[in-house]
C-alpha cells in the first residue's frame, strides 16, 4: 500500500499521501486498541489524529524550506600576468 518515493520526489509529496502514510503507521502502532474501541471508532480516531499530525508536520517542513536560502555563487576573475 505504501509507495516508494525517491529522494527528489519526497519533498514534493502531497498532503493527502502524507496523511495516508501517517494514518497507516498510527494504525499499525496502535493495533492493540482496535479490539477495545471497535473498528469504526478506531478508524475515525486514527484518521483525526493523522490529520492533526500531518498538518503540523507539513507546516514545519514548509517553514524550514522557506528559511533555508540557496547558496549564492560568487564569480571571481583571475588577473592575467605576463
Amino acid at each position: 500500500m505504501s509507495k516508494k518515493v525517491s529522494a527528489k520526489n519526497k519533498e514534493k509529496i502531497s498532503k493527502k499521501d502524507f496523511r495516508k502514510e501517517v494514518m497507516q503507521k498510527l494504525a499499525e502502532a496502535l493495533a492493540v486498541y482496535k479490539q477495545e474501541l471497535g473498528d469504526k471508532k478506531f478508524e475515525s480516531r486514527v484518521r483525526k489524529a493523522s490529520k492533526l499530525f500531518s498538518r503540523n508536520i507539513v507546516k514545519i517542513h514548509k517553514k524550514k524550506k522557506e528559511k533555508t536560502p540557496e547558496p549564492e555563487t560568487i564569480e571571481m576573475s583571475i588577473p592575467e600576468t605576463l
